[in-house]
């Protein structure tokens, strides 16, 4: 998925993740993790919260490509066993 050209403003600096998934034979398991960050700027919590929505709409795409429905996807995402319920310290 690339970047929307329709953006009027021109990007300062580029940040980027690179994810990685594996399946084992274990049902239901798969491993999975971040091989790399790379950021451009100081500003690294707005570049991972731009990383975030990037990959959430890539996901919802793609799991509808795959015959999903888009409702779907906001589940998996919404009740994802990991996700945190708001700020932590």
């Amino acid at each position: 998925m690339r970047p929307s050209t329709e953006f009027s403003e021109k990007p300062k600096s580029r940040s980027s993740v690179t994810i990685v998934s594996y399946y084992t034979d274990r049902p239901g398991y798969a491993v999975a993790g971040i091989e790399s960050f790379t950021f451009q700027s100081e500003k690294r919590r707005a570049e991972l919260l731009n990383l975030r929505s990037a990959f959430i709409e890539c996901f919802v795409q793609e799991w509808v490509k795959q015959r999903g429905r888009r409702e779907e996807a906001i589940f998996q995402i919404r009740n994802y066993w990991g996700r945190c319920d708001g700020p932590t310290r």
